[in-house]
């Protein structure tokens, strides 16, 4: 029982600290800028630090084949870029942030692709770490800890920037990136076959060979078309929430309360109410759940719509609880359809595509709004999510967890 919580408590501070620094670049840095007169132009262009994560895919099978065996495969991955991420962070303490915005933005960039090298190797421990059971516990504690890295990196370091500046704001975030790997050094890694080598030659067959063997999987083009339709009415209702709330007339400190205090507790509570549901329903079933809790909230959002803005608070809080309900269940689905040898591309691969069919869905979100208004906008969303029941039930095969394939020789020494 002790080794399980402290497995749990391992990945709890690595999700919490691979969020941090992005949170901060990507939510907290911009009003820090803004408020000290930088243009809109320049802090619009810090949204593009949460590039990596939407293709960290793309060096994922790097991550899975290459890696230092006698620490651990990923816990060497994840040492590595950590520690590196770390010390970049106290080299951008050393930099004046409005005289060198430009070279910060660049060391940024860096910081969060090494962050995002970690979600990798990260995702693909836990995949090793996790008997099935404990899946949906493993991402429910995922998702609580992308919330408090939210709660850290967006509210809490912006606090610290006001009253400590910027030098031993950084230095604090270095200090933090290196104090959540600790828990690391009790939790050894299960042994995991890596993938055949390739030769430098044909590195480019490698990652086709890599895309198509999990494109072919049964069931998989409907499972990437389902998570396409998730991100979208999810990601197009949420980022037009904010806008909305300004046209309402509430204060920007009144919107940050409710959306990284508020929010993120109630985001918090929809991860760990999703623990005990997902274990006792079917994996379509917990999926339909998303869907149909989704299309609710967004149908709730015609109340602020339509000027009933004393509704916003509680369409906040059950979006967010939405968002950590569905956080928990999509991830552990992740996890069930991920294999042993290749856990970091193919768990990477499923939520880049999360990632990118939100961003896009977000992008066309105002020009949908200016065109429909409002309440056709968020009837849109919810007839999208709605969608995804239908491929649920008429695409979608058995998805139901499979224990996972182990080492024949792991199998005969009675390890797991």
């Amino acid at each position: 029982m002790a080794n399980r919580f402290s497995q749990l408590g391992l990945l709890g501070s690595l999700y919490t600290a691979q969020l941090i620094p992005n949170m901060f670049f990507t939510v907290a840095l911009p009003v820090y800028l803004r408020s000290r007169g930088a243009s809109l132009e320049t802090v619009s262009l810090l949204s593009l630090l949460f590039l990596p994560w939407c293709f960290k895919f793309l060096w994922s099978p790097l991550v899975d084949r290459y890696g230092y065996t006698r620490w651990g495969h990923y816990r060497a991955w994840i040492f590595g870029t950590q520690s590196i991420a770390a010390v970049l962070i106290v080299i951008c303490a050393l930099f004046d942030v409005q005289a060198h915005l430009g070279s910060l933005v660049g060391l940024m960039l860096l910081i969060t692709f090494f962050c995002a090298t970690q979600d990798i190797a990260t995702d693909a421990f836990a995949v090793g770490l996790l008997p099935v059971g404990d899946r949906e516990v493993g991402n429910g504690i995922q998702s609580m800890g992308g919330y408090l890295g939210s709660i850290i990196g967006a509210g809490g370091m912006l606090v610290l920037l006001d009253h400590w500046a910027w030098t031993p704001t950084m230095l604090l975030l270095a200090v933090v990136m290196i104090l959540s790997m600790m828990p690391m050094l009790g939790v050894q890694e299960r042994s995991v076959p890596s993938p055949a080598a390739p030769e430098p030659a044909s590195i480019w067959r490698y990652y086709g060979q890599q895309f198509s063997a999990f494109c072919q999987r049964p069931g998989m083009k409907s499972w990437l078309l389902l998570l396409v339709l998730y991100a979208t009415g999810g990601s197009m209702g949420y980022t037009m929430l904010q806008p909305l709330m300004v046209d309402l007339g509430l204060s920007l400190g009144h919107i940050g309360w409710l959306l990284g205090i508020v929010g993120s507790g109630a985001g918090i509570g929809g991860a760990i109410a999703a623990i005990p549901l997902i274990r006792r329903l079917s994996r379509k079933w917990a999926l339909s759940a998303i869907a149909i809790l989704q299309a609710i909230v967004l149908l709730g959002c015609l109340l602020p719509a339509l000027g009933l803005q004393q509704t916003v608070v509680p369409v906040v809080i059950l979006f967010h609880v939405g968002l950590g309900f569905a956080s928990t269940i999509m991830h552990t689905t992740f996890m069930d359809r991920t294999t042993p040898t290749t856990a970091g591309f193919d768990y990477s691969f499923q939520s880049s595509v999360s990632y990118i069919g939100g961003i896009g869905a977000a992008a066309i979100s105002g020009l949908l709004v200016t065109h429909m208004g409002y309440p056709l906008f968020f009837g849109l969303c919810s007839l999208l999510s709605l969608l995804s029941i239908a491929v649920i039930y008429g695409c979608l095969g058995n998805i139901e967890p499979q224990s996972p394939i182990l080492n024949p020789a792991e199998v005969a020494s009675g390890q797991r």
